[in-house]
């Protein structure tokens, strides 16, 4: 059985218990889902580093995967999981897609016609600095915070999003060093 601890604040728990080399059983999966649906972000760790299948066979106990890296034309190890670092390969290149600088705030794969419902995160290496933050933003508790007024005004709006808007943002970073250097990288790869 997994244990679910809220974290301070009112976004995130963390999940104790997870065993990577084995399924799910029911009970866990709907503490899971119920832990999502009320807190949003589940923080898993403390177990031992899991492989891709592990990963994947996780996500898909919350529904179908998606071929990250076909989407972006990069060949990755396990099609649905798609390798963000900055760590360089033997070629001298960011290993999968290059995570060398920040990004801005954003939404995994929200411009598919079904957006990501989910989306899992792991970090193993990190730089003894910690590295870049990550972030998580309540949209809910945003919409809430709104005036009734400008939640009005907003209800019968449709947003675009678009990959492309994405690409432009990272092909024009270019202030600080190390995200030109990946810029660079990435633009001689292709």
């Amino acid at each position: 059985m997994v244990g679910i601890v809220a974290l301070e604040g009112s976004l995130g728990a963390e999940v104790r218990g997870w065993q990577p080399d084995r399924d799910l059983t029911g009970e866990e999966r709907a503490q899971l889902l119920d832990a999502l649906d009320t807190r949003l972000v589940l923080v898993l760790r403390g177990q031992p580093k899991p492989t891709d299948d592990q990963i994947a066979r996780l996500a898909h106990s919350f529904g179908e995967g998606f071929a990250g890296g076909s989407s972006y034309g990069v060949p990755m190890p396990h099609p649905d999981v798609l390798e963000v670092s900055n760590e360089l390969g033997p070629d001298g290149y960011e290993v999968g897609i290059g995570g060398s600088g920040g990004l801005p705030w954003h939404t995994d794969y929200s411009f598919l016609p079904t957006p990501a419902r989910e989306t899992l995160l792991e970090a193993f290496v990190l730089p003894p600095s910690g590295g870049p933050a990550t972030y998580f933003c309540d949209m809910y508790a945003a919409w809430e915070a709104l005036a009734e007024d400008t939640r009005e005004q907003l209800t019968d709006k449709r947003a675009i999003h678009s990959a492309m808007a994405s690409a432009s943002y990272l092909a024009a970073r270019t202030s600080d060093p190390s995200d030109r250097d990946a810029v660079t990288r990435a633009e001689r790869r292709n």
